[in-house]
């Protein structure tokens, strides 16, 4: 029997039935969020006030979960490491070499399209 899957308030996804915490949605939101501009513009140039910003997290609220921008920046590359995995079980499909990676590389050139090329 398949795992079915729940979208959450942040957009991500988990399994239905799990329960997920106020102090979870805010940690998952800053991390979207963290993901978002830092895939734009880089980590460096990316602020914690305009983390907190685009988030609508207070400062608190940030340090809270994050003890430095470089604990979130971590999040953000496991968050990136997650989603690229799932990418892969998702694309890799075929019964030869070739169709697997036909089958990724499409898949691939679709999502920079989908998202103007814009990061990575």
């Amino acid at each position: 029997m398949p795992i079915l899957y729940q979208t959450v308030p942040t957009g991500r996804y988990c399994r239905e039935g799990d329960q997920v915490s106020r102090g979870e949605t805010t940690r998952e939101r800053v991390i979207d969020e963290a993901c978002r501009l830092m895939w734009t513009k880089g980590v460096g140039a990316t602020s914690v006030g305009e983390l907190l910003s685009a988030s609508g997290t207070t400062k608190g609220g940030f340090y809270h979960h994050f003890s430095t921008k470089e604990e979130l920046g971590l999040a953000v590359i496991e968050r990136f490491r997650t989603d690229f995995i799932g990418f892969l079980d998702q694309t890799l499909v075929g019964t030869t070499p070739g169709e697997r990676l036909g089958s990724f590389l499409t898949a691939a050139l679709d999502l920079h399209r989908k998202l103007h090329f814009v990061g990575g």
